[in-house]
């Protein structure tokens, strides 16, 4: 009977190329229990993050992503051979695809559905951002006294962090489980981060409504405010307002916002597939000043745009050379 291994190399690399290509896990379906969606899940803890409030309401799956080449690659001396080829050469093989569930307004769920292979050059990360269940005002959730959804106070909405600290996480160790060392940092770098926020199924758009948790958790004056849907229009423009501060280095963002610029060469946010946002990293960066400078860091704007553009290099980023003046 013929085998993976005796049947023709072209045959045999179609087969591995659709293992590689394949899910490692499968959305979570938005009908579970909120304590189902949460079950099995918990904060990570490592490496340190920068991001204010320590992602008290990001929920992890703690085991560590097993990439999908990964028992191709442990068969045999000949099958691990023809996987490292093939991943060369395979158009998406350095391209993962991870599913956010926005819980409640106040838990971000990621799951990462799709790792061909472990890398620190990602091609690629596809973001679908999927909207579960409207804020419940009267119901406590542990950890979250300082995390409160999109509530804004004087460091700004606890969600915008949120969402900062998952790629910032991703930046320093990849879609991995928990770690152990606090310090760890692989430089993980993206050359397209692609955000689509989905819209609810079945939803009539007069049901789309702000977030609730915005007010700090009383009840708006229209009772029918709690049965709104959280309108994913809102999330979109939501996390472009807060890409474009940190991308730009507004005010009080330049510390956070290097991050973009050391490790991303471009930025698009969907709603629906339907493009509203993209930002060229390297035209941003070419056109920052020293306005975009915070005076107390430890070196001068023009040495940190100096040795980000080697830095960029390096990584294999996009790097463009700096307007000259006539």
């Amino acid at each position: 009977m013929p085998s993976l291994l005796t049947i023709p190399r072209e045959l045999r690399d179609k087969i591995c190329t659709y293992a590689i290509l394949a899910n490692i896990n499968e959305p979570p379906t938005l009908a579970a229990s909120s304590d189902d969606l949460l079950a099995g899940r918990t904060r990570l803890e490592n490496p340190r993050l920068r991001a204010w409030g320590g992602g008290l309401t990001i929920k992890y799956h703690s085991d560590n992503v097993v990439a999908s080449a990964v028992p191709l690659l442990l068969v045999c001396h000949q099958l691990h051979a023809e996987t490292v080829s093939n991943l060369r050469i395979i158009p998406d093989a350095k391209s993962y695809d991870l599913d956010i569930i926005l819980l409640n307004e106040i838990f971000l769920l990621p799951t990462w559905l799709r790792v061909p292979v472990l890398t620190t050059s990602v091609d690629k990360v596809n973001v679908a951002f999927r909207i579960a269940r409207s804020y419940e005002g009267r119901k406590e959730y542990k950890d979250s006294s300082f995390c409160n959804g999109f509530r804004a106070d004087g460091a700004g909405p606890a969600m915008s962090w949120n969402i900062y600290s998952i790629l910032e996480r991703f930046f320093k160790v990849g879609p991995t489980g928990n770690r152990q060392d606090a310090e760890e940092n692989k430089s993980v770098t993206i050359k397209t981060l692609n955000i689509n926020v989905e819209i609810p199924d079945n939803v009539d758009p007069s049901c789309f409504g702000e977030p609730q948790s915005k007010n700090n958790g009383r009840r708006r004056d229209n009772e029918g405010a709690w049965n709104l849907v959280f309108d994913p229009s809102y999330l979109a423009k939501f996390i472009i307002i807060h890409i474009r501060w940190m991308v730009h280095m507004g005010d009080s963002a330049e510390g956070y916002g290097k991050m973009f610029h050391e490790h991303l060469d471009e930025v698009i946010v969907r709603k629906g597939g339907e493009q509203m946002a993209r930002w060229d990293i390297t035209e941003v960066f070419r056109g920052l000043t020293a306005k975009n400078w915070y005076r107390h860091e430890s070196e001068t704007f023009e040495e940190w745009k100096a040795r980000i553009v080697e830095t960029r290099r390096g990584r294999g980023l996009a790097v463009l050379e700096e307007k000259k003046d006539n």
